[in-house]
């Protein structure tokens, strides 16, 4: 039998609940609950599963004083849903509900919201192909709102995301080479994107003034590395901190009382082992600093919108920049795109005019210029 905890939450009473998968016994894995008095010492376990392979990657409390666990469920490899768990204080399952299509959909990461919902946030693995997938549920696990999108690269995971303090979101995920936030708003339409480019995504948090700390890997030197953004994902400083010479990753992530930062993560010094490591961060106001960054393009209007026969977006540029159009549709398949080359400075209109094979419904509009992502939706009548 083997056990791995993917999340943990002190309770009120001082103790700890995690949340593990990988319990394989009669050859599946459930999901496991683990509760534990202050000290660390078992008080009971539960496990949740029908007979299928049922993964827990994340949980989270509950304003009701229970607690809700996501993850997947289903046969692997092959089919899998993105599962979430709801139970009480002493994880009897209250409901559980599933999500995805035909593919195999993942969930790494669940946050209440303010109107009691929940966020979830992962992948959907389709062949070669990997979409994000965010799924915004009510109180009770119903969907409101699910968003699938492909990320240039071809495969992308979200494992993060938190809401704002104006109801959007923020997601946070990993592609092959870079880290990417997301700005969503409240109906799940992405608004931004931030790339930070050869970083590898461990954990993040959102600091008191609405902006990010993030702890992962630097792909070019293999060394651990923090960095803190604007609370529009643009970068204000970094660092990298060296333990061997080897691959450094930064899998965990907490705010101290005295409001520096402290980081875990693993270390392969070598001959095939592999260390657990710790770092405490001061109060981060140092680091390679680089300054706040350029208040980079802004997407103005797309008009009309609604649209029939061709829509038009104006967008500004800070400095001459390439820039590219990508027409997606609401699963996530790219319909259109167009390289504009270079561009200059200031206000600039891209005009999308799709065919007739092209069926009304819901699109969003991607423009990437000056190393930033810019999106809107549109709808075709």
């Amino acid at each position: 039998e083997y056990s791995s905890a993917w999340a943990m939450e002190q309770t009120p009473d001082g103790g700890f609940l995690l949340g593990c998968t990988g319990c394989y016994f009669e050859d599946r894995a459930d999901i496991r609950a683990i509760r534990t008095d202050s000290s660390g010492n078992l008080l009971w376990e539960v496990r949740i599963g029908d007979g299928q392979e049922d993964w827990c990657y994340d949980m989270t409390s509950t304003s009701d004083g229970g607690f809700a666990f996501c993850g997947g469920h289903g046969i692997w490899p092959g089919a899998m849903d993105m599962e979430l768990v709801k139970t009480d204080s002493l994880c009897n399952v209250e409901w559980i509900r599933y999500y995805g299509s035909v593919d195999e959909d993942i969930a790494f990461s669940i946050r209440q919201t303010s109107d009691g919902g929940l966020l979830l946030t992962g992948d959907t693995d389709q062949g070669s192909q990997n979409y994000w997938y965010v799924v915004k549920t009510d109180s009770e696990g119903e969907m409101e709102w699910e968003r699938r999108w492909l990320d240039s690269s071809t495969w992308g995971r979200l494992v993060g995301g938190v809401e704002t303090p104006d109801g959007s979101f923020t997601v946070i995920g990993r592609s092959y080479s870079n880290a990417h936030l997301f700005r969503l708003d409240s109906s799940g339409n992405i608004e931004w994107e931030r790339i930070l480019h050869n970083r590898g995504l461990g954990r993040f948090m959102q600091t008191d003034d609405g902006g990010y700390v993030i702890a992962g890997l630097d792909r070019t030197t293999s060394d651990t590395w923090l960095a803190r953004t604007d609370d529009q994902g643009y970068l204000i400083w970094e660092t990298t901190i060296q333990e061997y010479s080897c691959s450094n990753h930064a899998d965990a992530l907490c705010q101290t009382l005295d409001e520096g930062y402290f980081v875990g993560g693993g270390t392969n010094p070598g001959a095939g082992l592999t260390d657990i490591y710790f770092l405490l961060f001061e109060s981060c106001q140092g680091g390679i600093e680089t300054g706040p960054q350029s208040p980079g393009p802004r997407l103005l209007s797309a008009s009309p919108n609604p649209f029939n026969a061709s829509i038009t977006v104006t967008c500004t540029l800070p400095f001459a920049s390439p820039i590219e159009l990508t027409i997606y549709d609401a699963a996530g398949r790219i319909v259109a795109s167009r390289d504009y080359g270079m561009l200059p400075a200031g206000q600039n209109s891209l005009e999308w005019t799709p065919s007739k094979e092209v069926p009304a419904g819901y699109y969003s509009i991607i423009i990437d210029a000056c190393g930033s992502r810019l999106s809107r939706g549109c709808v075709r009548i």
